[in-house]
């Protein structure tokens, strides 16, 4: 899947300032609407609850200018409390930037073995680390890369912390560790990629990325259609979730 103009200037990274000098890149965010109406993650949050001020977003290259999180809204649990049917791992917010374009998301759940392709960032510096000077960082080994994920829609969404509960037949896996909000998908992405829109062939958003198990070759997304719902039913920033019916 070719990388657009369109995803570049919509998909940022999520970045903590570590020091004067350097910043480090936490997740991936994208943005679903104007005046810096944005979507990801709510575990990206939730982790660095302690350093909610310092944390800023910014577009990969090599002078990166960092902008403020105005509003933030975001729900999660850590994965040990999380009980099905429902998983909950949302962040809305709004940046301080003016933005012209934005994802839509794909309300419809996609079908059985279908292809999608995730667009996150990587991160290739080796110590997670990147230069800051003033306002503005180096960013340049942060890369936008597609990777392509298959749709398995035959097993419910399996999410567990413990590892046994992949190797175990499904129907010994306890109750609660399976979601019906969430797509389980072929296909591994990192950590950083944490909050990245998953697109179809349409290049609309069908889901966004919140776990992986390496040792099954399993990723899982939120369905897109649940993501609005947390924007509706959580938060007052305008929004309109019906505005994929015409681009489907």
């Amino acid at each position: 899947m070719e990388i657009t103009q369109k995803n570049r200037n919509s998909i940022f990274s999520i970045l903590v300032k570590k020091d004067d000098s350097h910043v480090m890149h936490l997740g991936t965010g994208f943005f679903i609407g104007l005046k810096g109406l944005f979507f990801t993650c709510g575990h990206t949050f939730r982790k660095n609850e302690a350093y909610i001020d310092e944390l800023f977003i910014a577009f990969p290259q090599s002078k990166s200018e960092l902008y403020k999180i105005k509003s933030l809204y975001y729900k999660s649990f850590e994965i040990y409390k999380q009980k099905g049917p429902e998983y909950h791992d949302a962040a809305i917010g709004i940046i301080d930037y003016d933005n012209s374009d934005f994802l839509v998301f794909n309300r419809k759940r996609p079908k059985n073995k279908s292809t999608l392709f995730a667009i996150g960032i990587k991160n290739d510096s080796p110590t997670k680390l990147h230069p800051l000077n003033g306002n503005k960082a180096d960013l340049s080994l942060l890369k936008l890369v597609p990777t392509k994920l298959t749709v398995d829609l035959l097993q419910k969404a399996l999410i567990s912390d413990l590892l046994n509960d992949y190797k175990l037949p499904r129907e010994d896996v306890a109750p609660e560790r399976f979601f019906n909000n969430c797509v389980e998908m072929t296909g591994v992405l990192e950590k950083g990629e944490s909050g990245c829109p998953i697109l179809d062939n349409k290049g609309l958003v069908s889901g966004t990325f919140i776990a992986y198990n390496e040792q099954a070759n399993s990723s899982a997304m939120i369905l897109s259609k649940h993501c609005t719902k947390a924007i509706r039913y959580n938060t007052y920033y305008h929004y309109d979730i019906y505005q994929d019916l015409t681009l489907r």
